[in-house]
């Protein structure tokens, strides 16, 4: 009899570890994000991309099977993204008073790119902050990022 449950524990405890490893590889990709699946270092996929004119549920969002060891998931939003920096005055180069209210708006067209370049969302979002006029980094940042219109 004790054998008997001795080898149903191991079977239960491999049958657990195999679970915890699939749910571990599942990942579910919303309609709402684009997935760069990077291992060491180098793209190998990307999931649910932005395609200016293509039918919505046409990216290729939902279920995904990954190796949660070797492979990393950079995340990026598929919609508008926005900053905006507080009203401040700033004085020009010849002495004016100037009144600034910017507001950023933005969508990552190139997940691939983004995720090569400037990694995470925090990341990009920290950068182009930092870019905005007021801050004392924004006349170190600014160019770093290369935008498209």
């Amino acid at each position: 009899m004790t054998a008997i449950l001795r080898e149903s524990r191991q079977i239960l405890f491999l049958l657990g570890v195999v679970l915890l490893l699939l749910g571990a590889s599942v990942v579910v990709v919303p309609e709402t994000r684009q997935l760069v699946v990077m291992r060491e270092g180098a793209a190998v996929r990307v999931v649910n991309r932005f395609v200016p004119g293509a039918a919505p549920g046409s990216g290729g969002a939902g279920l995904l099977l990954h190796v949660p060891v070797l492979e990393q998931l950079v995340w990026a939003e598929r919609g508008l993204q926005g900053l905006s920096a507080e009203r401040q005055q700033v004085r020009s180069a010849d002495g004016q008073l100037l009144v600034l209210d910017i507001a950023l708006r933005y969508r990552v067209f190139d997940p691939l790119r983004r995720a090569t370049t400037q990694g995470s969302q925090e990341r990009l979002d920290s950068h182009l902050s930092a870019a905005l006029p007021g801050t004392p980094a924004s006349t170190r940042i600014c160019g770093v990022m290369p935008l498209s219109l």
